[in-house]
């Protein structure tokens, strides 16, 4: 279809059918040259409907210089910069193709195979599926492949990790070779911290854990009450019990109280019984109980024969062990030498025997360390009055376990 279409004149005969046919004519090119495109800008010179250029070329294209301008091939290869581009995110904004840097914002798809290089920054990405980069195949939870994407992956395979140096105490992941370095550069160390009195046990720098070891005191021996003709003994006393516990630094804080039970004070001379050993503690964590006192005898016929202290009670511990009994005291109407009842014997010490007494009195002996009973008093054929034997005190006996670096 032609753009513009004239009407032919036959002849000029007819003077006013020549003027109308011309000055039609003259109209339709009018209108025809208005459709045009003007080579020196003269308006209008807009395009009112598409260009087709029906695959030619625009040829002599110069380089873009605004937003609006055309771009040429190589313009988009060499990565030209276009000035007064509008930001991105803004209606209109032109971004840069190939190998320009391109900030995307917004949601955005790709699929196929993309090519991404240099630094590539991803503010909280929505990645699905499982895309290579840089040749690792990323993984969901399983962590199969070589990159995982999981707030908490299982990864299968050997993981690698950085060394942390030596004496790292951060909540960084500790690598095999650390570990074994960190083994390898420390050395165990085991002393003993030993109480006999009271005091506080503040555990040495490096105790990882420690065993505490309790004895209570041990009780006291009986008195006599010493008559002529007759062999009378004081009751042994009973020794302290022994605890044990084994705990940890944390359980220990920075310091425990210790204190140590003490003996039970001799039976006064005469019918009197022996004191009652006190209880050994560290702190509430460990506790052994103090044996009981012995009894007094009152020689002549008097009707008490001595009786022997009780054991400590089970204190508190891993393992506890009471305390043993003292030997019970005796009464003979009859002339005769004999020796104090003995003491009861603790873990760490071993029974005190009463001493004889030869037509005379003897004082009962105190009590083997730590936590024995002391033993009763002892009169043969003597009415002197003797006192029995004091119990041992006990002890605290802590083996602490130390890493050093």
């Amino acid at each position: 279809m032609a753009k513009l279409t004239l009407t032919d004149l036959a002849n000029l005969q007819n003077e006013t059918t020549a003027v109308n046919a011309i000055n039609a004519n003259n109209a339709l090119i009018e209108t025809a040259m208005e459709n045009t495109l003007s080579r020196d800008g003269t308006v209008p010179n807009t395009m009112g409907a598409n260009l087709d250029m029906n695959n030619n070329q625009i040829l002599n294209l110069p380089a873009p210089a605004t937003a609006g301008s055309p771009v040429r091939l190589q313009d988009v290869v060499s990565n030209a910069t276009i000035a007064s581009v509008p930001p991105v995110g803004t209606s209109g904004a032109v971004v840069g193709l190939l190998n320009t840097n391109n900030t995307h914002s917004g949601n955005n798809i790709f699929s196929g195979t993309n090519t991404f290089s240099g630094t590539l920054t991803l503010a909280s990405p929505n990645i699905t599926g499982h895309p290579t980069i840089e040749g690792v195949t990323t993984t969901g939870a399983t962590g199969t492949g070589k990159m995982v994407f999981d707030t908490s992956p299982t990864l299968t395979g050997t993981p690698l990790a950085p060394t942390a140096a030596l004496h790292t105490n951060t909540t960084q992941i500790a690598s095999t070779a650390f570990v074994c370095a960190e083994i390898l550069g420390r050395q165990l160390k085991v002393q003993n911290q030993v109480f006999t009195a009271n005091g506080t046990y503040t555990p040495t720098s490096g105790m990882i854990y420690c065993t505490i070891e309790c004895v209570g005191g041990g009780g006291a021996g009986g008195g006599v009450a010493g008559a002529a003709s007759t062999g009378a003994t004081g009751g042994g006393g009973g020794s302290g019990g022994y605890s044990r516990k084994t705990v940890t630094a944390a359980t220990i804080g920075a310091s425990q109280s210790v204190t140590i039970g003490t003996g039970g004070s001799a039976g006064a001379a005469g019918n009197n019984a022996g004191g009652s050993g006190g209880a050994t503690s560290v702190g509430v964590i460990c506790v052994a109980n103090g044996g009981g006192g012995g009894g007094g005898n009152q020689g002549g016929g008097g009707g008490s024969t001595g009786s022997g202290g009780t054991g400590a009670a089970a204190g508190t511990g891993d393992f506890t062990v009471p305390g043993s009994y003292g030997q019970a005291g005796i009464y003979i109407n009859a002339s005769c030498n004999v020796n104090g009842a003995s003491g009861g014997a603790s873990v760490f010490s071993g029974s005190r025997a009463g001493s004889i007494a030869a037509s005379s009195a003897a004082t009962g002996n105190a009590g083997l360390s730590y936590g024995g009973g002391g033993s009763g008093a002892s009169a043969s054929n003597s009415a002197t009055n003797v006192a029995g034997g004091a119990g041992a005190s006990g002890v605290v006996v802590i083996t602490e376990y130390i890493i050093t670096p």
